[in-house]
């Protein structure tokens, strides 16, 4: 059974997409997307023993539509691939295996992101680096928020704000309520951690900024 985290991954996955899943893990991803009716998909992780597993739990399916391959990021990928996931790791590895093969992920027509750590900056890279946002969508699972971008490669460099870096620029727009229970989440940490009296420049200047985006100031 996938987890909420991949079911919203999975939805941004349509029938016609030649898919590949770096850090595939266990495979339970390629599973849902062939059962889903796609018709090739490829599992990259750079570990041996997850990989061994995917292949145990993708027997039912192997044959010349799944390819599982041991390498790093976007290296090995096959030239069938057009739609790649890279998820639940940190947004500085995401960068680093876009920006390692930035010819081949400029030529996938779509790129499905979920980074566990520094978004700022993988919204930040994506962005100028030619990086066009299409999508993003946030989700709640195990304590956790995880937010999901969906880019394509445009070479067009948007003016976006900063706290389009921050919020997401779709997200923001959108105000969902698990967007308002993050944001509140977080502002609420920073004013327990706020003492007037200190010079705390930096702490404070991250609180305007989400008290106003709570606001609905743009």
């Amino acid at each position: 059974m996938l987890s909420i985290r991949l079911k919203a991954i999975l939805d941004y996955i349509e029938e016609h997409d030649h898919l590949a899943d770096i850090g595939c893990d266990h495979g339970y991803l390629l599973i849902a997307a062939l059962q889903k009716g796609l018709k090739f998909v490829q599992g990259i992780d750079n570990k041996k023993g997850p990989l061994a597993q995917a292949k145990v739990n993708l027997a039912s399916f192997l044959g010349p539509q799944v390819i599982l391959t041991l390498s790093d990021g976007l290296e090995d990928l096959d030239s069938k691939v057009d739609t790649v996931v890279i998820s639940g790791m940190g947004g500085i590895n995401i960068i680093d295996i876009l920006s390692n093969n930035i010819h081949k992920a400029q030529k996938l027509r779509k790129i499905i992101v979920q980074p566990n750590t520094n978004i700022y900056e993988l919204r930040k890279y994506l962005n100028d680096n030619g990086f066009e946002f299409q999508s993003e969508k946030m989700v709640y699972e195990k304590k956790q928020y995880y937010e999901i971008l969906v880019v394509k490669y445009t070479g067009k460099v948007n003016e976006l704000s900063e706290n389009d870096f921050i919020f997401g620029p779709y997200l923001r727009k959108e105000r969902s309520e698990l967007f308002i229970k993050k944001w509140t989440l977080i502002l609420n940490k920073l004013l327990k951690a706020y003492n007037p009296d200190e010079k705390q420049e930096e702490l404070a200047a991250k609180i305007e900024i989400i008290r106003s985006e709570l606001g609905g100031k743009k």
